[in-house]
């Protein structure tokens, strides 16, 4: 449910998105209630109670609506990493926060921005609609769309929205973010983002401190895109990251 050329104040917006979710829920059918609603909130300058939104709807958009290009995506992150305490708050299984739809297999992203983008969403377990043409969509970006292992992270049972631990924007080539994600058996799902645009792929570290591990505590690190178990490590994981918005999607589980 949209909310263009509404009235955008909580006197008609608040009342509407109730009512058709309740007429919904009478018909006994199961059904995804999608509402644009708090991001009309958000607009019109009103203060939006995420928790409130999530009694009555499924996912909720709650920010611009995203455009084919990276610039767009980086907004998107970044307002979200910005939000995500109240955001994460809200968050829990049947009710996700949804910054838009994947963009991958058009025409504004790289191959490499396109994995960020992917797993970017699965790490704050966005719904993960696809926003593209099927027909015409080349195998690398597929392959993308279709891994199982980043899907998972997505998809875990806990439902919880992971959250940006690292935002170091010590200069324009060495910009990095790390976000990290609990899962429901004890493994975390991480991205390092490597946001820098100088030159070649760059050495990028996970701390554990980063993500709230103790340093002395051993960990098995599973790239999720090579599909490959990379070792066992202790107090932090060291990788080569593409430049331009590169990332590494890994599954940390404890050895």
């Amino acid at each position: 449910m949209d909310g263009c050329y509404s009235i955008h104040t909580e006197e008609i917006l608040n009342p509407a998105y109730e009512f058709l979710g309740a007429e919904m829920n009478k018909t006994d059918r199961p059904i995804l209630y999608s509402c644009s609603w708090p991001d009309y909130l958000r607009g019109a300058g009103i203060d939006v109670n995420y928790t409130m939104i999530a009694e009555h709807c499924n996912i909720w958009r709650m920010f611009d609506d995203i455009q084919d290009s990276f610039d767009s995506v980086t907004s998107i992150v970044d307002w979200v990493g910005d939000n995500q305490d109240i955001l994460s708050a809200a968050q829990g299984p049947g009710a996700f926060n949804d910054p838009d739809m994947l963009i991958i297999g058009n025409y504004g992203l790289s191959l490499d921005q396109s994995r960020a983008q992917f797993a970017l969403w699965a790490i704050m377990a966005a719904p993960l609609l696809m926003g593209n043409d099927l027909r015409n969509l080349a195998p690398e970006f597929v392959e993308i769309l279709q891994n199982k292992e980043i899907i998972d992270i997505d998809q875990d049972p806990l439902g919880k929205m992971g959250k940006r631990v690292v935002h170091d924007k010590t200069n324009l080539c060495e910009t990095t973010d790390v976000w990290m994600k609990p899962l429901h058996n004890g493994d975390i799902g991480v991205v390092m983002w490597n946001r820098g645009v100088c030159g070649n792929p760059r050495e990028v570290t996970l701390n554990w401190s980063d993500i709230s591990l103790d340093d002395s505590a051993k960990y098995h690190v599973r790239d999720l895109y090579l599909h490959k178990d990379m070792g066992v490590f202790t107090s932090s994981y060291t990788t080569l990251i593409n430049p331009s918005g590169g990332v590494a999607a890994l599954r940390l589980s404890r050895a």
